[in-house]
C-alpha cells in the first residue's frame, strides 16, 4: 500500500471502531466492545508510526498532498 492508502486509515479505523460499537452496543459484550475499540486506536496508531518511519526515510522534506483549493482569490 502506498502512503496515500495508509493515511486514510488513520482517522477512518476510529470512526469505523465507533460505529460499530454505537450500532452493536446492545448485542455486543463490554468485553467484545472494549476490544474493539482498543483494537482499532492501537491499529490506527500502529499505522501511523508505519507512516512516520516511511516518511522519515524519504529523500523529499516533505509530503503533500493537494486536494483542492479552499480559497482562490485573485488572479
Amino acid at each position: 500500500m502506498t502512503i496515500e492508502q495508509l493515511i486514510w486509515l488513520v482517522p477512518l479505523l476510529p470512526f469505523l471502531g465507533f460505529v460499530i460499537n454505537g450500532l452493536g452496543r446492545k448485542s455486543l459484550s463490554k468485553g467484545l466492545v472494549g476490544i474493539i475499540g482498543s483494537g482499532v486506536i492501537l491499529a490506527s496508531f500502529i499505522i501511523s508510526v508505519v507512516i512516520f518511519f516511511s516518511l522519515q526515510g524519504d529523500t523529499q522534506k516533505s509530503h503533500e498532498v493537494f486536494l483542492f483549493d479552499w480559497i482562490s482569490a485573485g488572479t
